[in-house]
């Protein structure tokens, strides 16, 4: 295969950066040359578009190697960047391919493009030869077909109800579902069946964290395991991004479910809860997780704050939107 096959350059609109990682693998399997070396450049459309990101796209490797320049949440350049990168991409860079990752979130005509992107011909382009991917990332449907494959490469399945229980605990980012499973196929006792019970054994299921965080404290109390599993995301940048993206999307179901939007699922008793959360909260109070989380990765990603720090502040942040029961509790 030449490398001519493959794409100039690639869009990969999905809200889940696990997601899309999976799929860029796909594609370097896809279009790589054994004969060709081939290096990893990830940067971050936050940052703006910097010289590093300039020399990757224009400059050639000068042992002949291939960058598979990655841009994340591409979604927030401007149009004078789509501008340049439209003038750019216009011929075949041998030397580079470029892939751009919209993380932006899919509504229910799909996904929220920036329309400085989509009135371009960089992305008319595109659309017209198919390198456009496009996925709302792991849904319930998504994620219950997938645990039967899971089951079914260790030759078990799942007792009556078994199933629904499992993916009602498990979250739906795939970075932490992989290791959510990962730890369940070390504790399933050897059996033919997984029962309902193995539910239990998942630890800390991401979004169920951040709910059962939240939720203590609207109550007032915040269990030692709790705040235990919260903590635990603060061995690095990568633990922490995840865990942030995390907690944005279990606040946009809370905002989902302020504005009575009736196609979140949830499991009847789940939804209850967290609609007592919502409603204690209010939209204000929803909004403000928005904001805690982007102050937490910005502060990392400027090297303002170490994880540990942004995850201090983060936590304290939460705990402010339950006046006196938050403060109570850490003056405990």
């Amino acid at each position: 295969m030449k490398i001519m096959e493959r794409p100039g350059f690639y869009f990969l609109v999905c809200p889940d950066a696990e997601y899309s990682k999976e799929r860029r693998a796909d594609l370097l399997s896809k279009y790589a040359q054994p004969d060709r070396d081939y290096k990893l450049s990830v940067h971050w459309a936050d940052d703006g578009l910097d010289r590093n990101f300039w020399d990757a796209l224009t400059l050639p490797d000068l042992f002949g190697g291939v960058i598979i320049l990655v841009l994340r949440r591409a979604e927030l350049l401007s149009e004078m960047d789509w501008k340049q990168l439209g003038s750019a991409l216009c011929s075949f860079k041998e030397c580079c391919f470029p892939i751009f990752c919209l993380e932006t979130p899919f509504e229910k005509a799909g996904p929220a493009l920036p329309k400085d992107l989509t009135k371009r011909k960089i992305w008319e382009f595109a659309n017209s030869r198919k390198w456009v991917w496009q996925s709302a990332g792991l849904t319930q449907v998504g994620l219950i077909q997938l645990l039967k494959k899971w089951a079914a490469d260790l030759e078990m399945d799942f007792e009556p109800g078994a199933l629904d229980h499992l993916a009602s605990a498990l979250p739906l980012d795939m970075a932490s579902l992989r290791g959510e499973l990962a730890k369940l196929e070390l504790a399933l006792p050897k059996e033919a069946r997984i029962a309902a019970s193995a539910a239990d054994m998942v630890a800390s299921s991401g979004g169920s964290d951040v709910f059962s965080f939240l939720s203590s404290l609207q109550k007032g109390a915040a269990p030692l395991k709790v705040w235990s599993d919260m903590f635990g995301y603060a061995g690095n940048s990568s633990a922490l991004f995840s865990f942030l993206a995390l907690i944005v999307r279990d606040a946009r179901q809370l905002w989902a479910i302020l504005a009575g939007d009736e196609n979140v699922y949830l499991p009847p008793y789940l939804r209850a809860a967290k609609t007592s959360l919502a409603k204690s909260m209010g939209m204000a109070g929803v909004a403000r997780i928005f904001d805690l989380a982007l102050e937490a990765e910005m502060g990392v990603k400027s090297g303002k704050y170490t994880p540990p720090q942004a995850l201090e502040l983060l936590l304290a942040g939460l705990l402010d939107l339950f006046p006196g029961r938050g403060r109570k509790q850490r003056a405990a």
